[in-house]
């Protein structure tokens, strides 16, 4: 389902941790690229994982973060949407 992966987009700190997380990366790293307090990334971390949006893999006293596979085909799936939209709009504009 679409549903919870574009609300998290939806909502501006959880988009901006999603999107930093891609490919993998560690709590300190996501911190460090937002500009977000700990406590504001843990937190939003937290959710993001409750909804089953990421997983968190602990290796020893840090956490690595990667989106779910699931997470990734939906938001491939929108932004596929938004871009054949902009298409189809920029085409119908020069006709």
């Amino acid at each position: 389902s679409l549903e919870k992966p574009l609300a998290a987009l939806n909502h501006e700190t959880r988009g901006i941790i999603l999107y930093q997380i891609k490919g993998g990366t560690g709590f300190s790293e996501i911190v460090e690229k937002t500009s977000y307090s700990k406590s504001t990334v843990s937190e939003h971390l937290k959710i993001l994982e409750e909804d089953q949006l990421i997983k968190k893999k602990v290796k020893g006293r840090s956490s690595q973060f990667k989106l779910t596979n699931e997470t990734c085909i939906a938001v491939q799936r929108y932004a596929s949407k938004i871009l054949d939209l902009s298409s189809d709009n920029f085409i119908e504009m020069w006709e």
